[in-house]
């Protein structure tokens, strides 16, 4: 038996909540959904799903501009400071690598003389011992802390960390 839609007129043999399918559809038309992702104001890096990707296409999404951790790194000061005294560069290359798999953020590197440099690092809470022992491989190793400042939000002294590396072939 053909039934006729109250909207539009046209006959159908089915109804779906008293309208053709057409009309339905029309009527209960559904807005999509657009995901939403966030670009790093600074990079232009995107968080889709917890993840940070460099290239990807945001054409079809809603988005919001934020920071990166990645960049919020790199307004923080410097926590470690590797002094290496009779530079090596299989020392550099080493370190470099690290912070490559740590993740790490290499603020500057100071060359002093031929001989000497300076790496300032802002690494994790726990990395310092990693960098600590890879330095210990090369020569006398000394390491000092200084006061810098005051965490409020954790109750916690901050510190900034410098390793002294004197290359026993320099001596």
């Amino acid at each position: 038996m053909k039934r006729i839609c109250p909207s539009c007129g046209k006959e159908v043999e089915k109804l779906y909540d008293g309208l053709c399918y057409d009309c339905y559809l029309k009527i209960n038309k559904k807005e999509e959904k657009r995901e939403k992702v966030y670009i790093c104001k600074y990079c232009g890096r995107v968080k889709y799903h917890n993840k940070w990707y460099n290239n990807f296409d945001i054409d079809n999404f809603e988005y919001e501009y934020t920071i990166c951790p990645r960049c919020k790194g790199l307004n923080r000061k410097a926590n470690l400071i590797l002094q290496i005294r009779g530079y090596n560069k299989n020392i550099e290359d080493e370190i470099l690598k690290i912070a490559k798999k740590n993740k790490d953020i290499i603020k500057k590197v100071d060359e002093i003389n031929e001989k000497d440099i300076d790496i300032y690092l802002y690494v994790g809470k726990n990395r310092v011992k990693d960098y600590y022992n890879i330095l210990k491989k090369y020569g006398e190793v000394k390491l000092s802390k200084k006061l810098f400042g005051y965490d409020k939000e954790k109750g916690n002294r901050k510190y900034i960390v410098t390793i002294l590396l004197r290359n026993d072939e320099d001596a």
